[in-house]
């Protein structure tokens, strides 16, 4: 288990709304802590740019595998288009809020509580693979390539990856003050201290070689403004061949 996903289990029983979307003054308890329907039209705010570009560059619509589902804020968003989802996650009570705020569409998912980098599907059984704000979160390279190399293996010919990832010389970044993040980070978890969570940026030649190493093709990267988030995010595309 990575230490990253021992704080996401903690925020999954704590707080799963704000630990999804972490908006200053929207935490449970606080006057306008986060409602199930405001939670899940920040995620539909957040999801639309993201669909027109996968649509462009070729969204599935059959079956989805959807990495980090959390409480089901941008699953909900996947079951417009695709007819069922997989939704893998490492806290079991952040699946178990999923599953009620989606309400009938839930009956759409199958929800699986994973321990490592893997989906619970036969191979080439999924024509979708989809994760965004959590793969910047992992402590590490090793998970991510390890998640894409288990989609690589659950997509049918021709299914696509579609995720988002901070890069760096896309968002400024300055390394030094980024390094001393990383060691106070080290040093609250050593400490026990729960409003941790890692955030790391990659080169966008790690993550498009990996692509490649695994056996994707037509690999891009976009960036594009998503919901009220400032600046432009990072998305990589990929296709099974």
């Amino acid at each position: 288990m990575l230490s990253t996903d021992r704080e996401w289990i903690f925020w999954g029983e704590h707080d799963p709304l704000w630990a999804v979307s972490s908006v200053a003054g929207r935490e449970r308890g606080s006057r306008r802590a986060w409602t199930a329907a405001e939670f899940l039209a920040e995620g539909a705010a957040y999801f639309a740019p993201v669909r027109r570009q996968w649509e462009q560059y070729g969204m599935g619509s059959s079956h989805c595998l959807e990495i980090g589902a959390g409480s089901g804020r941008l699953t909900k968003q996947l079951l417009a288009t695709f007819a069922r989802v997989t939704a893998v996650d490492v806290s079991s009570a952040q699946l178990a809020n999923a599953r009620m705020l989606l309400g009938d569409d839930a009956a759409r998912v199958t929800f699986a509580v994973v321990d490592r980098p893997a989906f619970p599907v036969a191979d080439g059984s999924a024509d979708g693979l989809f994760t965004a704000e959590v793969f910047q979160h992992l402590s590490g390279f090793a998970p991510i390539e390890a998640y894409l190399r288990d989609g690589f293996r659950a997509l049918s010919s021709g299914g696509t990856a579609c995720f988002q990832l901070p890069v760096t010389g896309m968002h400024p970044v300055n390394h030094a003050r980024y390094a001393l993040r990383a060691v106070r980070t080290t040093l609250e978890r050593l400490l026990g201290r729960r409003k941790v969570m890692d955030y790391r940026f990659h080169r966008a030649s790690r993550v498009l070689g990996a692509l490649e190493r695994i056996g994707y093709v037509d690999c891009e990267l976009r960036a594009f403004t998503v919901g009220a988030h400032g600046g432009q995010h990072a998305y990589f595309f990929a296709r099974k061949p």
